[in-house]
């Protein structure tokens, strides 16, 4: 059964509504079964072929100009996608191929984390790195950042902090190193590397200030460097100082 619009007869139109044919919207194909009808949109005789699903738009698209409010549902995890010819299919969402490379804990805390668990061909793994700014890290977190417009001044990284004003050790960046079994032979906390600085080169930094004229500060140190498990020879740590070091068995703390 085909739906066929007409007008005036045109013998210089082979198609459309004016051809002799006839501009044809729709039609009701019985498939070869015999066992089920298919119903096909568009203009079918021009196309030169027959619809091969139960629904079947040969061109356009479908619009759906209002989405019921009835039908919504948050807990649904199926999705529709489509193949190279068209026609739909339905998906899981949890069976995204990057759906992995970033993840959050389903409940409180919803931490987001990456490069976790055992090895997977699709998911970053633990034994792989993350990269800012590069596509090939060699560290576990690797960030670069060649342009001069990254923050006043440049910055790689940023941290900043807001303790709650407890006694308890609050850190901006804690680094802890050591070896998987047995002793290291050399282990560094921070390691900096200046290059072809014209000016002032400084491998590291540290400056602390007490803005508040209420605080007594018993210590104040801008950059603090410790080697423990040695009997103590020396000490240096009195009053305010850039760099606070303790020297023991005649080793030096690096900061």
């Amino acid at each position: 059964m085909r739906f066929i619009f007409t007008s005036e007869y045109n013998s210089s139109n082979p198609t459309g509504n004016s051809s002799l044919e006839g501009l044809e919207a729709m039609q009701l194909f019985p498939d070869d079964s015999g066992q089920e009808v298919l119903v096909g949109i568009g203009d079918w005789f021009s196309a030169g072929v027959n619809p091969s699903e139960r629904l079947d738009v040969l061109d356009r698209t479908v619009r759906i100009r209002r989405l019921v409010t009835d039908y919504e549902d948050q807990e649904l995890e199926k999705f529709v996608v489509t193949d190279d010819d068209g026609r739909l299919h339905w998906r899981d969402i949890s069976n995204l191929p990057d759906n992995c490379e970033w993840s959050m804990n389903a409940a409180s805390p919803n931490h987001v984390f990456t490069a976790t668990g055992g090895n997977d061909d699709y998911c970053p793994d633990a034994a792989e790195n993350v990269g800012i700014g590069t596509a090939s890290p060699t560290a576990k977190l690797h960030v670069v950042g060649n342009v001069p417009a990254y923050g006043n001044p440049p910055t790689a990284v940023l941290v900043s902090m807001t303790t709650d004003g407890s006694s308890t050790p609050q850190n901006g960046m804690e680094v802890n190193v050591q070896p998987s079994s047995g002793n290291g032979v050399t282990l560094g906390g921070i390691s900096a590397n200046i290059y072809n600085a014209t000016t002032l080169g400084i491998g590291l930094r540290g400056r602390v200030y007490t803005q508040n004229s209420g605080i007594t500060s018993t210590e104040v140190n801008g950059v603090r460097g410790e080697s423990e498990q040695f009997r103590l020879r020396e000490c240096y740590h009195t009053g305010r100082r850039g760099l606070w070091r303790r020297l023991t068995h005649e080793r030096i703390g690096h900061a």
